[in-house]
């Protein structure tokens, strides 16, 4: 092999193994080695930079490295915008991920924008049943929730939740995920009741399938925490919030 395709080989190779720890949710080595696949590869705007670029924004979002990551999907949202096009459902998928950071750094317009792109190019390419267009929708809904807009977010995650049950399953940690953003949407306009069997029952899936020591475990006693905070349960949530921070530590 020329050193340069050498080079384009051991990048590769980099990157998939990064690939396979951030699948694993080893965001430490994922992160290592997808720079050192960008070390490796020769010219930062081709696509699969862009691609390697792009695993990397996702590595920072979900280690709370949201500028570093905007920065990252920026990039890579560029060059597949000049690769592929606007409309394009690689294209689309790189904004469905820099809109998540987006809305972690308080950036709910322009995450609502690029949401609100994604799942019209989704709905008429996929359908409303598909499960890439109910994953856009549970993105858009937790930002249409954190904008104010309630009825909208319960709606979209109410349809969600259907079609995520239906496509995983309700005992399913994908499903799970769903059902404790579709309570934060109750919790918001004081439905606390629903907000709460919602919650719970994410939480025993989560210990059925991931244990107690999940991230997501962890979001979602404190979310439940909150929830029964709200219904004035107060020993209660002391002791899941309590529960979450020692996960979180």
């Amino acid at each position: 092999l020329s050193p340069l395709l050498n080079q384009i080989v051991i990048s590769n190779l980099y990157a998939k193994l990064g690939n396979y720890y951030f699948n694993v949710d080893k965001y430490q080595k994922a992160k290592a080695l997808f720079e050192q696949a960008l070390d490796n590869h020769n010219g930062v705007d081709n696509i699969n930079n862009a691609w390697i670029i792009g695993r990397l924004g996702c590595v920072h979002r979900n280690i709370g490295n949201n500028k570093k990551s905007v920065t990252l999907l920026e990039q890579a949202l560029k060059i597949y915008t000049a690769y592929y096009g606007v409309k394009h459902l690689e294209t689309t998928l790189i904004s469905m991920y820099l809109a998540s950071s987006y809305r972690h750094l308080g950036k709910y317009i322009e995450a609502k924008n690029l949401l609100e792109h994604v799942l019209t190019i989704y709905k008429k390419e996929y359908g409303i049943g598909y499960i890439k267009t109910a994953r856009a929708s549970v993105y858009l809904g937790n930002v249409y929730r954190n904008i104010g807009e309630y009825k909208k977010a319960k709606e979209l995650l109410a349809q969600a939740l259907h079609i995520y049950k239906r496509y995983y399953g309700e005992d399913n940690m994908h499903t799970a995920w769903v059902s404790v953003r579709l309570a934060a949407a109750h919790r918001a306009v004081g439905e606390y009741h629903e907000a709460r069997k919602l919650i719970e029952e994410g939480i025993q899936i989560y210990k059925k399938h991931s244990g107690d020591s999940s991230h997501e475990m962890a979001w979602s006693l404190t979310h439940l925490g909150r929830v029964l905070r709200d219904l004035k349960d107060y020993t209660g949530s002391q002791k899941l919030l309590e529960q979450a921070l020692i996960i979180l530590k």
